[in-house]
């Protein structure tokens, strides 16, 4: 929970504007990244969209796309974006730019769980980086929510069985057993 709270401060009032020509990975084990808005042109590879799918029972309730990736480059060419939406989108109808989301660069196990589905990384000169377009502070306060609630609940359960639990251990008195309670 440390590391939402931790990327909802950096975010700020408004993500920062970042030339798509500029733009730079964040190298960061935790995977938070910068509020950024990537401005110019993106060429989209509508052709290779990249799609998770839930199982079921999951896709009942969350639909059957979990998240959807869209290779893009920028006009030059060299640098390489995978845009990151969380269910199905269309990449027809999406805007060239710009985008807003949380810019990241693209970890090994990502990678690797991408080339095993037999996408194939392109050779840029900068690495190959992931805009999470579905990230921004509305969505890290339901997170921040969910893992408030979540605990509370967590210590209201532990505080209301507690005693029972303990009532129905083993009794043992000075290293006798005395047999169990009902």
């Amino acid at each position: 929970m440390w590391v939402l709270v931790q990327q909802y401060q950096r975010f700020g009032k408004a993500p920062e504007p970042v030339s798509v020509d500029q733009a730079a990975p964040v190298e960061n084990a935790l995977g938070l990244g910068p509020w950024v808005t990537l401005q110019g042109e993106l060429k989209l590879q509508c052709g290779s969209v990249i799609q998770w799918r839930h199982d079921p029972p999951e896709s009942w309730f969350f639909g059957k796309v979990a998240s959807s990736y869209i290779p893009a480059f920028n006009a030059a060419g060299d640098r390489f974006y995978l845009l990151l939406f969380h269910g199905d989108v269309n990449c027809e109808s999406m805007p060239k730019g710009p985008l807003s989301g949380v810019l990241i660069g693209v970890n090994s196990r990502l990678r690797s769980t991408l080339q095993d589905e037999g996408f194939g990384f392109p050779q840029t000169k900068v690495p190959p980086m992931v805009l999470d377009v579905s990230a921004n502070p509305t969505q890290m306060k339901k997170y921040l929510a969910f893992c408030v609630g979540f605990q509370i609940m967590s210590l209201w359960l532990a505080g209301r069985f507690w005693k029972k639990y303990r009532a129905k251990q083993k009794v043992v008195q000075n290293g006798a057993f005395l047999g169990t309670q009902s």
